[in-house]
């Protein structure tokens, strides 16, 4: 019986998890598959077009590295990639983006890095997704894990000034977007900075939570910690 085009796709797409596995997976073959394919898209052979979800694992790929030095963070390097399948988008030699999924997953590998230029290659994330979306892109606008993990990045920092543009993101995300697992992002955030008046900006988010019935015990257990650390 002859394969459909689904499952010839669904045979890359199954090698490629394999390849993305974070113990046993293997980045350089992960990324010479995805070229493999693109080739024979190229030629005329469409029924082995990579879809977001061949882009999302071959991210994930590139997240793991075993061998990676103590000079070098994984995340630069998987930051870079993203960025260059972006412009290969932008000039037409690619017809898909990853989506939402692979956009995160960089920023998780941010989140990991605790790097002092985290926060503002997350926001270069940030902004690429909502440009992307914006042009009529599908699939890659910020979610609520997106915002959660800028609010991870943005504490992972510490500093004051970070606090403040973090302070400025979250008010201008939308409330719909807005879940338990953010709004306690933003907590750890505050109990992180040393911004005046984080106990008082704490609590205010925490009544907003309550009128909302998002607020669970990690959230007071949160405020207390750092309310007692301010008597």
């Amino acid at each position: 019986m002859l394969c459909t085009q689904t499952n010839i796709l669904q045979v890359f797409e199954t090698a490629l998890q394999g390849l993305s596995d974070p113990k046993y997976g293997d980045k350089k073959l992960s990324h010479e598959l995805l070229q493999r394919m693109l080739k024979l898209a190229k030629s005329g052979h469409t029924r082995v077009e990579p879809r977001s979800l061949c882009l999302n694992l071959v991210l994930k790929a590139q997240c793991s590295d075993l061998d990676a030095s103590e000079e070098r963070i994984v995340a630069f390097d998987v930051h870079r990639y993203l960025m260059d399948l972006v412009k290969l988008y932008d000039n037409g030699s690619i017809k898909v983006l990853p989506s939402q999924v692979g956009f995160n997953t960089v920023l998780n590998s941010w989140a990991g890095a605790r790097h002092w230029k985290a926060y503002r290659k997350a926001e270069d994330i940030y902004s690429t997704m909502e440009r992307l979306s914006a042009s009529g892109a599908k699939n890659v606008s910020p979610d609520q894990f997106t915002n959660a993990l800028m609010l991870r990045i943005y504490a992972n920092s510490g500093k004051k000034k970070t606090a403040k543009r973090a302070i400025k993101f979250f008010n201008k995300l939308n409330d719909k977007d807005l879940d338990t697992f953010t709004y306690n992002c933003m907590l750890i955030l505050l109990s992180r900075s040393g911004i005046d008046g984080k106990v008082e900006k704490a609590r205010s988010i925490l009544k907003v939570m309550e009128n909302k019935r998002l607020v669970n015990i990690a959230s007071y257990n949160t405020v207390v910690s750092y309310a007692c650390c301010s008597i």
